[in-house]
């Protein structure tokens, strides 16, 4: 809790002390006086903000967030051609997470690490390193020294499914997909991308 929650009473209690003393404002400490029920009704309303702080407070922490789960990934441009706005809340929070801090990846190792956010260890090598003798497998080509040295070569892992099958059978790329499809979009404009697998 950021804000420390006080209680109605002692809402009522500091509102009441802001009230000039005299005969007219004789009962304002008074439990059940008029007076004291209006700024007991005051004092409600104190303790609603205070609520209210602390659970704006909470909810802007992306990994507790529930209620503002939508407002987060509005802010960071969720759904978009890479994530959807579906899943279960953490995917939805690790979706808002990598749209925040791994969007703006530069080296290596950051792609390495984007990739991580999901669970997915990936190889990355340089174009050069992959087209020159001896060639490792699968055989890459390239036309010119420069299209070698701004390519990158991404290698995910493959995981062979084999007997007895877990139900339901997954289809498709799946969060690989999801991790290209990033990939292509926070590669240089002057890099290209070939996926071995």
């Amino acid at each position: 809790m950021l804000f420390k929650q006080h209680t109605k009473e002692e809402q009522a209690s500091s509102l009441s002390h802001f009230l000039p003393n005299g005969r007219v404002f004789a009962k304002k400490f008074t439990y059940g006086s008029n007076l004291f029920q209006f700024v007991m009704g005051l004092a409600c309303e104190l303790y609603r903000v205070e609520e209210k702080m602390n659970m704006i407070a909470f909810e802007h922490d992306i990994n507790e967030t529930t209620q503002f789960i939508n407002e987060w990934e509005s802010a960071v441009g969720i759904p978009n051609d890479c994530l959807t706005s579906s899943g279960t809340l953490e995917e939805r929070r690790t979706a808002i997470l990598v749209m925040l801090s791994k969007m703006n990846v530069t080296t290596v190792q950051d792609f390495i690490d984007l990739a991580d956010e999901f669970g997915v260890t990936v190889t990355i090598a340089a174009g050069a390193d992959v087209g020159l003798f001896p060639l490792p497998f699968p055989f890459i080509f390239f036309s010119t020294p420069k299209e070698a040295r701004f390519t990158m070569v991404i290698d995910f892992p493959t995981t062979l499914e084999v007997f007895p099958l877990t139900f339901p059978i997954p289809f498709g790329d799946g969060i690989i997909g999801v991790i290209k499809c990033l990939f292509n979009h926070v590669k240089p404009a002057n890099v290209q991308i070939i996926y071995t697998s």
